[in-house]
């Protein structure tokens, strides 16, 4: 299995627990270290409460450098965001992975999902090729 998909398997199994034991997540990193260990990681701005943007600008900055340092071979962050996809006709919520492995490549996935009965339930995942911006 290759880096960019094992990244973005374990950060779906990390959001699908998060919204089902707790209905809602911050931005979370996951990690494939160089001899294949994977990760998951956060990161705080020592605020109880912190700003999303900051914990995804963090996240990044970490990734990156660590991949550009070889010490990684691949990693991904994870947002529980409200985006528009052409594929539906309003705003949906979805868990949005962005991954990128120590070629360069990138893939961003959406997964769908409404929560109802207070249970999320999931949609069909959706992925293209992509970037590291949010």
């Amino acid at each position: 299995m290759n880096s960019l998909k094992q990244v973005i398997d374990l950060s779906i199994k990390q959001a699908k627990y998060y919204l089902e034991h707790v209905g809602e997540f911050y931005p979370f990193g996951t990690i494939e270290h160089v001899d294949g260990q994977l990760q998951p990681v956060g990161m705080t701005t020592g605020e109880d409460y912190p700003d999303s943007k900051e914990l995804i600008s963090l996240l990044v900055e970490s990734i990156t450098s660590r991949i550009l340092q070889k010490k990684l071979r691949a990693g991904a962050i994870g947002v529980d965001a409200l985006i528009s996809l052409p594929e539906f006709k309003e705003k949906v919520s979805v868990v949005e992975i962005k991954a990128i492995d120590e070629q360069g490549n990138t893939l961003d996935c959406y997964l769908p999902y409404v929560i109802a009965d207070n249970k999320p339930f999931y949609r069909e995942l959706i992925s293209k090729s992509g970037t590291l911006s949010f």
